[in-house]
């Protein structure tokens, strides 16, 4: 099956990806948890933006995350999407009618593309490493929350090196909205938020991928994941 990858996110000790296949959503995993050199190419890594011919098994539901497909085998790069293409695409996939994780779950789906967004913050902090950043952010004027009203992680590896990038040596950093438009130059950003399977009892909605029209340009240092 053919995917493209829209989201390449940090999990736990391991990776998540998950991108369009077949008009769906697909998240292709494992058995066990997906690592780094699961998705590891001849030239780098499974990238967004990039359509790959994955080989799957068969489906591997876990909880809400319904749309889980197993892996085996080589993933074989396709294509890569043009600026157009993911206007596009990123337009058509919309629905900020889902902004909580129970309407997710209501309809057995753990993945959405939100946008265009407005970003109203964004801290940046560390403690012993680096820690996701969180994001404030609404949809058509409505603030989108986390858990417990929190603003939401991102766990996104792409901005996830931009954060660490403006974060230097600092222990902390706050952007507001204006701040991170200016850094990344974008005329409308979209988010895809994901559902964690069950931890500590709840399935936590994380931003796990980022896109801005244009796209911004960040290279990710996986070493550092």
């Amino acid at each position: 099956m053919n995917v493209t990858i829209l989201a390449v996110s940090k999990r736990l000790n391991g990776v998540c990806i998950a991108g369009i296949g077949n008009d769906r959503w697909i998240r292709p995993t494992k058995k066990e948890e997906l690592m780094l050199d699961d998705i590891r190419l001849e030239n780098g890594y499974v990238s967004v933006g990039n359509t790959y011919e994955f080989h799957f098994s068969g489906r591997n539901p876990q909880q809400c995350q319904s749309e889980n497909y197993l892996m085996e085998g080589s993933i074989l790069k396709k294509s890569t999407l043009s600026e157009d293409e993911r206007r596009r695409l990123f337009t058509s996939l919309c629905e900020n009618t889902f902004t909580t994780a129970e309407a997710l779950k209501a309809r057995n789906r753990s993945l959405v593309m939100l946008g265009p967004i407005r970003i109203d913050s964004v801290y940046i902090h560390k403690e012993e490493k680096m820690k996701p950043p969180e994001i404030k952010f609404s949809v058509n004027g409505v603030e989108v929350k986390g858990i417990k009203d929190k603003p939401m992680q991102c766990t996104d590896l792409k901005f996830w090196s931009f954060a660490r990038s403006l974060l230097g040596q600092r222990e902390s950093l706050t952007l507001d909205g204006t701040e991170v438009k200016k850094q990344l130059r974008y005329e409308n950003m979209f988010i895809i938020i994901g559902l964690t399977k069950l931890y500590h009892g709840i399935n936590w909605p994380m931003i796990i991928s980022i896109h801005t029209i244009p796209d911004y340009r960040q290279e990710i240092d996986y070493g550092l994941l």
